[in-house]
């Protein structure tokens, strides 16, 4: 018996409103997976722009990674965590994906007036 592993890609664009207040873009459907990757497209969000990846509606919400004054396009990032052996004692030379286990959200503050843009995130379902 295979077991096949399939990336999902979640898009998470959005364009501000008229204000440019703080725009939050949710996920249409869950994951239950890990986190492969995370490509930020600016696309025309302003300049010093804070982008936050979260999972919510899950047992384990958290913050997966927070990005703050964001001034470049086009970025591919990689978070992981620290694994662990048998004792629980965190071993930062083996890094792991991160579990994805309920809806992502994406938190945009601070990216201009009517300007659209976001992350796509790739997750091995």
């Amino acid at each position: 018996m295979s077991v096949e592993t399939m990336f999902t890609v979640i898009p998470l664009i959005g364009t501000t409103d008229g204000s440019g207040t703080t725009l939050t873009v949710t996920a249409t459907r869950a994951v239950n997976g890990l986190l492969y990757g995370i490509h930020e497209d600016k696309g025309t969000l302003s300049d010093g722009v804070d982008l936050t990846l979260a999972v919510i509606q899950s047992e384990e919400p958290k913050t997966i990674i927070t990005l703050t004054d964001a001034n470049t396009d086009n970025n591919a990032l990689y978070p992981r965590s620290s694994s662990c052996g048998d004792t629980g004692v965190s071993n930062s030379d083996n890094l792991i994906m991160k579990a994805v286990v309920g809806t992502l959200q994406l938190t945009i503050a601070q990216g201009g007036n009517s300007h659209k843009g976001g992350v796509y995130v790739y997750v091995m379902e």
